[in-house]
């Protein structure tokens, strides 16, 4: 009868797709089966679940598949990150859960090998983001609400701001203009809420180099 746990120590575990060495090292227990392919005839991975204890400190508590984490698990991260949610080939993949213990944040949403990658909301002490990332970083069309009160809506580029941005301050004064590298840099627009004042503005790489008072006919 063949066996339905096994526990491997120390060992570095065949990678599922080449069959060759590189894989990571842990300690594993949980279901596995034989492999199914005939080129790997009478190899056992993990396949199903269990828990592994990778070397470095990290502990996988979830689903897998043909010797990789694959389908829901969850990682404990040595350094205090927590990870819930889906998997695919030992890389973060799908939907999840991540929570950072370095800046106390948490993300909630999509990711492709590995990466924050997709719609997603990000919450942290100083600012909340929902929108779009790719490759890990804020990547199109979202909104930024700052511990302060302002509220940002904008387009992102490798994590700033890039192009026409609305700005709605606390008070409810509003800003709309143009950003480059997360800067003002070109025309913008302030409109004081209270008394409707406008000014028409103009920015160097975030420095003000015009202001226009056009007041309101009131």
């Amino acid at each position: 009868m063949l066996p339905t746990h096994f526990i491997v120590e120390d060992k570095e575990l065949l990678d599922s797709n080449t069959g060759k060495a590189g894989g990571i090292v842990m300690r594993y227990t949980g279901t596995c089966r034989l492999h199914p392919w005939s080129s790997r005839e009478g190899e056992m991975v993990m396949d199903g679940r269990g828990i592994a204890y990778l070397e470095n400190g990290d502990v996988y508590e979830g689903e897998t598949r043909l010797g990789m984490f694959d389908g829901n698990g969850t990682m404990n991260y040595v350094n205090g990150d927590l990870y819930d949610g889906q998997w695919q080939n030992h890389l973060r993949h799908g939907y999840g859960v991540l929570e950072t213990m370095a800046d106390k944040g948490s993300y909630c949403g999509i990711f492709r090998n590995g990466e924050r990658d997709g719609m997603a909301e990000e919450i942290r002490p100083n600012c909340s983001f929902v929108g779009l990332y790719r490759d890990g970083k804020r990547n199109g069309v979202g909104r930024a609400t700052l511990a302060t009160g302002e509220v940002v809506d904008g387009v992102f580029k490798n994590g700033r701001l890039t192009g026409i941005c609305t700005i709605t301050y606390a008070d409810g004064d509003t800003f709309v203009g143009n950003f480059v590298g997360g800067a003002t840099h070109g025309k913008g627009e302030y409109l004081e809420h209270a008394s409707g004042n406008r000014f028409e503005e103009a920015f160097e790489h975030g420095i003000c180099t015009r202001g226009v008072l056009l007041p309101t006919e009131d």
